[in-house]
């Protein structure tokens, strides 16, 4: 639903605030389609690490606004979520992604990121050490929005970096495992 309002209200200002001209960092011309490969880093509010990969395919719906669909596989070895000792973390999100390019000059183009979609999660938990682990696999809503930008090497080669916060099980139960934080994300556009 805030995908949808992102893009409503992006389509009525591109008009009415010139964004409908602008062309990003050589993503002009009559190319629709792009895809774009990413590696990212989360830094989680229980002071963990993951990492993982995402790619997503992206169409050009105008010179500032770009839909796409896209997955994403990060791990972690170990999490500590609600005194519980978890194992093998791997999430696995399917998701929509929009991106609203701001004004920009030829070769650096920011923009305001918003990806919602449903994440796969599987993990093993222990809940003390006493016990054995046990395999959870559970779904969740997964949210990222952040900034970015994209710089222009060539025609070819276009990197991208952003910033912003990443959850893959959004919720507002205290005893979900809801990995969620600060997300740094490099990658290239094709």
């Amino acid at each position: 639903m805030v995908l949808l309002l992102l893009v409503s209200t992006s389509l009525r200002a591109g008009g009415c605030y010139g964004f409908g001209d602008l062309k990003p960092v050589g993503l002009d011309g009559n190319r629709r389609f792009y895809v774009l490969a990413e590696y990212k880093i989360l830094h989680s509010t229980h002071q963990d690490n993951f990492s993982g990969e995402d790619i997503i395919f992206t169409y050009k719906v105008t010179h500032s606004l770009f839909l796409g669909l896209g997955a994403e596989y990060t791990t972690n070895k170990y999490h500590g979520d609600n005194g519980w000792r978890l194992y093998n973390l791997r999430f696995i999100p399917i998701f929509a992604d929009a991106k609203l390019f701001l004004p920009g000059n030829s070769t650096f183009a920011p923009f305001l990121q918003l990806s919602e979609g449903i994440s796969f999660n599987h993990y093993n938990r222990m809940d003390s050490p006493y016990i054995s682990s046990y395999s959870v696999s559970e779904k969740g809503d997964y949210l990222y929005t952040g900034v970015g930008c994209i710089l222009k090497i060539n025609n070819y080669l276009k990197p991208e970096i952003g910033v912003g916060f990443n959850g893959f099980k959004m919720s507002f139960n205290s005893w979900d495992v809801n990995p969620h934080g600060f997300t740094f994300r490099v990658g290239l556009m094709f």
